[in-house]
């Protein structure tokens, strides 16, 4: 779809900079489902706001790739 790494770092940089260039990364769960596995990922971007991100992860090859991704920003919350 993209036809380089360049153009893809670009998409990522331009559409998900909390992906890119993240204030915090943590790791979540890994969880098996019947699409595969998918990996939890928590990210926030450089104003604080949070995101968790969900890859569908596929074997290919004995590689890990992602097949899909869904990306929710948390609702911000005050006390």
């Amino acid at each position: 779809i993209f036809k380089s790494p360049y153009n893809f770092s670009e998409m990522v940089k331009r559409g998900y900079p909390m992906v890119w260039k993240p204030k915090d990364v943590r790791t979540g769960q890994l969880v098996p489902t019947p699409r595969g596995l998918m990996q939890t990922m928590i990210f926030v971007d450089q104003q604080g706001r949070l995101y968790i991100a969900d890859y569908l992860m596929q074997e290919i090859d004995g590689q890990w790739r992602i097949n899909g991704v869904q990306l929710l920003r948390t609702p911000d919350v005050g006390a």
